[in-house]
């Protein structure tokens, strides 16, 4: 079992930074195992930044990470979008996890 984190800050083409700590896991395949969002943005309501990150965490997949993504789809990010967002997420899994990424359901510990 390995464990890779990366931290990462970018800035959104509408000027704001967001900043992201993601821990892959690696147990036979490789998954999401935390992610934190955060920076000097805003999203209403606020607890959809709480509830991506509870969603992301366990994907294994792209369609994983897009399923997620649906979970916050009514709410309104101020300063970028989450379709930047969801761009930059699959980028990195896809970087660190494309050996490993071959079923689509959540790993559940």
């Amino acid at each position: 079992m390995a464990r890779k984190s990366i931290s990462l800050v970018e800035r959104a083409p509408r000027g704001k930074t967001i900043e992201l700590d993601l821990d892959l896991r690696v147990d036979g395949k490789c998954y999401l195992e935390s992610v934190k969002i955060s920076g000097d943005f805003f999203v209403y309501p606020s607890s959809a930044i709480d509830k991506l990150e509870e969603s992301l965490k366990g994907c294994d997949s792209a369609s994983c990470i897009e399923e997620a993504f649906t979970h916050v789809k009514d709410s309104k990010p101020l300063g970028f979008t989450w379709s930047w967002l969801k761009e930059i997420i699959m980028k990195i899994f896809h970087e660190h996890c494309t050996e490993y990424s071959t079923r689509t359901t959540k790993y559940h510990h």
